[in-house]
């Protein structure tokens, strides 16, 4: 896609939605702290992020009946990222991929057998720069999709909820909580921009990323389409 209808179609894109609420700095910050930068729940993550234009594909009979589902959430986590994530197309090359695996349960139940999950997304890097992911959703749980893609955006962490103090509606809330956002909620599509803000690096460590992002929060805090 050429760059300039990119993202002229990203600024439309954002130009429909509703004005979205200031968020409180600090909150916002412990947020994206345990999203974007708390590795499996210890405090020591790094800047995870792609880098270059993303192909996704997608795989299994169910992904037919989410097939809008899908093309809407790409568009907008292109817009987002300010990075293009889009099919790929017959016969190019496998390289920086997200493939989408929609599987039975039984099927979930042999790919993790330990984890319990009806959903899970594995993603591989270098140094901060992701290059591959693999998500796997159960067909009967495809309100898992935006949780899962999150995972492979780059954010490792789930957002404990009530126990914060925050109030924060997120995809990457635990299905049952109340939090539980279906789609990418304010909170979300706010993080997702900072994480991908070209003054947050791949491979930087927490301290720093967390420097540099309370250093351009009012960015991303204020209202704004």
């Amino acid at each position: 896609m050429d760059r300039r209808a990119f993202i002229a179609g990203a600024c439309a894109l954002a130009a429909a939605r509703p004005a979205e609420a200031a968020i409180p700095a600090d909150d916002f910050l412990t947020f994206f702290d345990t999203l974007a930068l708390s590795w499996r729940g210890r405090r020591n993550g790094r800047v995870r992020k792609w880098t270059q234009p993303v192909h996704v594909r997608t795989r299994g009979i169910a992904a037919v009946t989410h097939k809008d589902a899908i093309e809407a959430m790409l568009e907008e986590a292109s817009a987002l990222a300010g990075l293009p994530f889009q099919r790929l197309p017959s016969g190019a090359k496998r390289d920086k991929v997200v493939t989408l695996y929609f599987v039975s349960g039984h099927e979930m139940r042999r790919l993790y057998p330990r984890q319990n999950a009806v959903c899970f997304a594995q993603t591989r890097g270098n140094r901060g720069k992701l290059h591959t992911a693999r998500v796997h959703i159960g067909a009967e749980h495809a309100d898992c999709l935006h949780h899962e893609f999150m995972h492979a955006l780059g954010f490792d962490g789930h957002w404990p909820g009530a126990e914060t103090g925050i109030h924060a509606p997120t995809a990457l809330a635990r299905r049952s909580a109340p939090e539980r956002a279906h789609g990418f909620s304010v909170w979300d599509r706010r993080a997702i921009r900072l994480l991908y803000d070209p003054r947050l690096t791949p491979g930087m460590t927490r301290n720093q990323a967390l420097t540099t992002a309370r250093a351009i929060l009012p960015d991303y805090l204020g209202p704004k389409d």
